[in-house]
């Protein structure tokens, strides 16, 4: 009977400890970031580059697409790119499309974010203005990794920027 009540009680505490455990060991990581550059280019030409998925590798190396369904409004696909050694999967829609002037894109998976790509007429260009925010599920262990991996995003924002503007102004 003392065995019994002593099984039971153990196998509680292990229970209340993996609840613990598992509360304490995730948490959201929140993160927003906005980037622009200016482009010698018409707002335009700046838009069909941008919407042109084919090209996307020019300047966006780091990340491969995949299953692409549709245009404009509604298109989809999928797209994975290594940060920090670890791989990071999405599901992509473009949720808001104004052409020439703006496109709203919103990715699931790894982590949730929304991009949205501002184009403004400016004298001699367009100023492209990138505005992402996002927050993504982390275990508590991984926050320091994952604030690297942000940090390593943000810097391939920066210099997927830069090529854009050659591969634009290049045309």
């Amino acid at each position: 009977m003392k065995t019994r009540i002593f099984q039971g009680m153990a196998i509680l505490g292990v229970l209340c400890l993996g609840a613990v455990l598992l509360c304490g060991c995730s948490s959201t990581l929140s993160a927003g970031a906005a980037k622009s550059i200016v482009i010698n280019a018409p707002p335009e030409k700046v838009y069909e580059y941008l919407m042109d998925l084919q090209r996307h590798q020019e300047w966006d190396p780091g990340a491969v697409i995949t299953n692409v369904e549709g245009s404009g409004l509604g298109r989809s696909c999928d797209v994975s790119r290594k940060l920090v050694g670890k791989e990071y999967k999405v599901h992509s829609v473009l949720v808001d499309v104004v052409p020439n002037q703006r496109i709203v894109e919103v990715n699931t998976g790894d982590v949730n974010a929304t991009f949205t790509t501002l184009l403004l007429p400016v004298s001699g260009g367009t100023k492209v203005i990138v505005v992402a925010t996002g927050a993504s599920e982390v275990p508590a262990f991984a926050k320091a990794v994952s604030k690297r991996a942000l940090k390593e995003f943000e810097d391939s924002v920066e210099s997927g920027m830069k090529k854009f503007k050659a591969a634009v102004e290049k045309q």
